[in-house]
């Protein structure tokens, strides 16, 4: 048994567990603002190194640069030139994937709209433009980011790129992320239990998350 598990193990049992029992989304607030605050700190954290040089070629000399600590594999390398023609498929694949993932919420949609305050579809349409721009500045941010700071050997995990003990901005995006990511864990789980009460509504007691109208409507959109 690997320290690796037993703090997955932990951190289940204790903290994704309970959140994922909870039926009300709104109990999630407080969670859901510390996965945000820490999304918000590891692009604080990608665009500081970009201005800092703590990776940069041209200051390597500089005592806070942390590219000869480094192996050759991990230090950055830019092209001459950058173009449409020059991308790859795998790589565009890999963009295609991470903006499918940016944007995937569409299985929350009717909690969310039962749960906004004084719901209307006007009111609705504005927070989810205001939620999809901030993902997109977000996902833009860290990619131009990502490029400036390791150019074509950016990891699509970009975090993985800086050194993995000597900077310590970087040790606490990582747990930052980590806790954004646990506390996501209890969203996608309601969208599943709500499939299961729709779809075996006599094993769960005719448990019902939305009404008739709701699921017909949603089932048209889907379709």
């Amino acid at each position: 048994v690997t320290m690796r598990s037993v703090v997955l193990s932990v951190l289940h049992v204790m903290v994704v567990v309970p959140l994922c029992l909870m039926e009300d989304l709104s109990g999630l607030e407080v969670s859901s603002k510390l996965g945000v605050l820490g999304i918000l700190y590891t692009v604080f954290f990608v665009l500081q190194r970009v201005s800092d040089k703590t990776y940069s070629l041209d200051h390597k000399m500089s005592p806070h640069n942390l590219l000869e600590f480094m192996p050759a594999s991990k230090q950055p390398v830019f092209k001459d030139s950058l173009s449409l023609y020059s991308m790859s498929v795998p790589g565009m694949l890999e963009l295609i994937n991470i903006v499918m993932v940016a944007y995937l919420a569409h299985y929350n949609a009717i909690p969310y709209y039962n749960e906004l305050k004084e719901a209307t579809p006007q009111k609705f349409t504005q927070a989810m433009t205001i939620g999809f721009t901030v993902v997109f500045l977000i996902f833009t941010a860290m990619m131009f980011g990502g490029y400036l700071l390791f150019g074509n050997t950016a990891q699509p995990l970009i975090l993985n790129n800086f050194h993995s003990s000597m900077d310590n901005g970087a040790f606490w995006a990582r747990i930052s992320i980590g806790f954004a990511i646990i506390f996501a864990y209890p969203l996608m789980w309601n969208a599943f239990r709500t499939s299961l009460y729709t779809l075996f509504p006599a094993q769960f007691n005719g448990k019902k998350v939305h009404d008739d109208y709701e699921q017909h409507m949603c089932t048209v959109y889907l379709s």
